[in-house]
């Protein structure tokens, strides 16, 4: 090790599917901010290089879909683009 005889560390990309399935599960048991989520996320060194696609992650979770073909399927969670509030939607799980 100490002549740097190791192998080169490399992290894993993460998919945006995961990084949505992440941002649900926060939500459902509490209220976060965009920013506070972006904060979060961005330490793991697999969502580093994702910092672009987190809107379009949020967008689709808040069911801003970028075609009709996801027309018939529901909003994950409710995203207050005033207050930058992400929370669960109504009637689901952990929600207020």
């Amino acid at each position: 090790m100490r002549d740097g005889l190791i192998e080169a560390m490399r992290y894993p990309a993460i998919r945006s599917t995961v990084l949505a399935q992440q941002i649900v599960a926060m939500v459902s048991m509490e209220t976060f901010t965009v920013d506070a989520v972006a904060e979060i996320v961005q330490r793991a060194a697999s969502v580093c290089r994702l910092p672009a696609a987190l809107d379009a992650v949020l967008d689709m979770l808040a069911g801003r879909y970028p075609s009709d073909a996801f027309a018939e399927l529901r909003p994950r969670l409710v995203w207050d683009r005033v207050s930058g509030e992400l929370h669960a939607r109504p009637g689901r799980s952990g929600s207020r």
